[in-house]
């Protein structure tokens, strides 16, 4: 399977197809699909195979298909379960509209030993920690959660002025709730070992350059104390995090002053700097220059 790495405050869900169904003295087919989906046990239980690992799904038990990975239910004569179902994308794509379930020639293709379009298969996504999401999930929140699959469905079926919106909506709160439950019962951050936070520090930062940095924003983060996190990143680069921090903030800056009209307060503010006082302040302590005069410089391809 091929994966990608990704944040959680990137998730912007898409929705796809949303759905309800029965199974009772009923039987599928191996099938592979492009995206991912969702599937919750409602009512009664039914028993499902992904690859050679075979769940019983029961009331709150929550399913994760991945892309381009074989499965099938695996009815019997005792079976009879409902559940709720959803594609979606974890973020939007172009292409999104040619993995079209409701097309029924596109549905047959999900039946065939390989997917016919590789370019449309996603890529499971990696988290902060190297957190992803698992196959199989016992909801504690299960009332919670059923809600908002029932709402997820009737949105979908309606499809009135900006449901996507709304469906959108839904599935963040979907992850919201289960992002939240699923560290409370796992922890998974304790797991972190010391050799790649500051690792993933910096590469935050470098795609985070307008929040909020500091040890203890990425303390929320990482589930460790401010104080560990910053001997640490010393340790494992040789600086302080602000010092990172802030060398990364002014390299954005001076590509900015060099190759766009922004106005200096304008550049600050891109570059995550609290004010135009304080942007000037570590422009001084780190190159003895001011922010004007930087520019200036730059624009004439002179050294500074």
């Amino acid at each position: 399977m091929l994966l990608e790495k990704m944040y959680f405050e990137e998730i912007c869900p898409y929705v796809r197809n949303v759905g309800i169904e029965v199974f009772n003295k009923t039987r599928t087919s191996i099938r592979r699909i492009y995206d991912h989906e969702f599937i919750l046990g409602f009512e009664g239980s039914t028993n499902m195979t992904i690859e050679d690992r075979t769940y019983t799904i029961g009331k709150d038990d929550l399913i994760l298909i991945k892309p381009n990975i074989p499965h099938e239910f695996k009815i019997t004569n005792k079976d009879s379960g409902v559940i709720y179902w959803v594609h979606f994308d974890f973020k939007h794509f172009f292409d999104g509209n040619y993995i079209d379930y409701k097309n029924m020639e596109f549905n047959e293709s999900l039946y065939r030993n390989s997917l016919e379009w590789n370019s449309l298969i996603r890529k499971d996504p990696v988290f902060e920690n190297g957190f992803r999401f698992p196959e199989f999930t016992q909801l504690k929140n299960g009332t919670i959660i059923r809600d908002i699959f029932v709402k997820l469905n009737d949105t979908f079926n309606r499809q009135e002025m900006f449901w996507q919106l709304e469906c959108r909506h839904l599935m963040l709160q979907f992850f919201n709730i289960y992002l939240k439950e699923f560290y409370k019962e796992y922890s998974y951050h304790k797991n972190t070992s010391s050799s790649n936070i500051s690792d993933y520090m910096q590469e935050y930062v470098n795609k985070n350059i307008r929040n909020k940095l500091t040890l203890k924003s990425m303390s929320g983060i990482l589930g460790y104390n401010p104080e560990y996190l910053g001997k640490i990143f010393i340790k494992e680069t040789g600086e302080p995090f602000s010092d990172y921090v802030n060398k990364i903030r002014l390299k954005k800056a001076f590509e900015l002053m060099k190759t766009s009209s922004l106005t200096l307060s304008n550049i600050s503010e891109l570059c995550g700097f609290s004010d135009s006082f304080y942007f000037s302040k570590v422009m001084k302590k780190y190159t003895n220059k001011s922010p004007r005069e930087i520019k200036k410089s730059l624009k004439s391809n002179n050294e500074f």
